[in-house]
């Protein structure tokens, strides 16, 4: 198995899993210790799901607050993983906000490369790929609450 690292660039070849942390933390005044500050997610080819989230703390170290597994169904997992290659698979330009949270996320193909990418927790419109995408993860994992790609959370 190839293994490549590959920051910002395209994404190429079928895509067998991504893992996206959103981190909500931006410049603003110090959150509580039981404000959640991040959540990560991993999505595979197969339908598993690893999630969890963490809770601001004492400020030094993050406080895992809930850890969980699921599935869903390989097609399902099929039609988010191409949703969120699709938006990869051409270069990517990227503005700088401030105030609000970022995104980390990385995708791993077929071959075993894995590209990473990074964005800031906003919606950019209607036809914003990555906020439909957020949507779609929304929907189909049953969870609200996640942050994604934009931030809107509607827990």
């Amino acid at each position: 198995m190839k293994r490549v690292e590959e920051d910002h660039a395209p994404f190429h070849g079928g895509i067998k899993l991504m893992r996206l942390v959103s981190s909500t933390l931006g410049y603003g005044p110090m959150p509580a210790p039981d404000q959640e500050i991040e959540q990560r997610l991993t999505l595979n080819s197969r339908g598993q799901i690893w999630f969890s989230n963490y809770l601001y703390g004492d400020g030094v170290k993050q406080k895992l607050h809930r850890k969980e597994r699921s599935t869903i169904s390989p097609a399902d997992a099929a039609q988010i993983l191409q949703l969120v290659s699709k938006e990869f698979a051409s270069p990517q330009s990227s503005g700088f906000v401030t105030d609000v949270g970022m995104w980390r996320l990385s995708l791993l193909n077929e071959a075993g490369q894995h590209f990473k990418y990074e964005g800031f927790l906003v919606s950019h419109g209607d036809n914003d790929l990555l906020g439909i995408a957020s949507a779609e993860l929304r929907k189909t994992l049953s969870m609200p609450e996640l942050a994604a790609f934009d931030g809107e959370i509607h827990a």
